[in-house]
């Protein structure tokens, strides 16, 4: 992924808005919602999307379970019970950047993953106004992570590529060699 920056992040066409943007838009989507109001930028190769899906799990229960693990107690009975006015407190909940290693991509699949399902919630209850606000706090939140240990780190989008690739080859390689029935 070749850029005129420095640092692969740094460049304005693969800004972390626009990547969070186009998850959130194509998570409601694979969940059956149509959110009106955003379209896809493409900021970042579907690839990346798709990366992220195959890091929170295969299935969305696991991802959803792990969430609400995290958060219940905490913010009432769990996932559905999450207002935007909590949203900043959760992400630092679940993926806090201060932490030793920064923004792990780890941490940010699961932000994504938390912001996805948190939206997807939102979405059905009819609460479209907070959906935006999730999405740009997110983004910001990441994208701090991001500038303040990706370049001590080595990390970088086309390193977040290259390990969903290296994941989605892994499990595609564990499938294969299950007996079939």
């Amino acid at each position: 992924m070749a850029t005129p920056c420095e640092n692969d992040w740094e460049d304005p066409p693969l800004a972390v808005s626009g990547f969070v943007n186009d998850y959130i838009v194509q998570r409601l989507a694979k969940e059956g919602v149509e959110w009106f109001f955003f379209s896809l930028l493409l900021v970042v190769e579907r690839s990346a999307i798709r990366g992220t899906w195959r890091r929170e799990g295969t299935c969305c229960d696991e991802a959803r379970q792990a969430v609400c693990e995290l958060t219940e107690g905490t913010f009432g009975e769990g996932l559905d019970d999450i207002e935007f006015s909590d949203f900043r407190e959760v992400l630092e909940e679940i993926g806090g950047s201060d932490s030793e290693g920064g923004m792990s991509y780890g941490n940010m699949v699961n932000l994504l993953s938390c912001a996805g399902l948190v939206c997807i919630s939102h979405a059905r209850k009819d609460n479209w106004t907070d959906i935006p606000q999730i999405v740009k706090l997110t983004a910001e939140f990441i994208d701090e992570g991001i500038r303040v240990s990706w370049k001590e780190t080595g990390r970088s989008w086309a390193g977040f590529l290259a390990e969903a690739d290296r994941i989605m080859a892994a499990q595609s390689a564990a499938a294969s060699s299950l007996p079939s029935n």
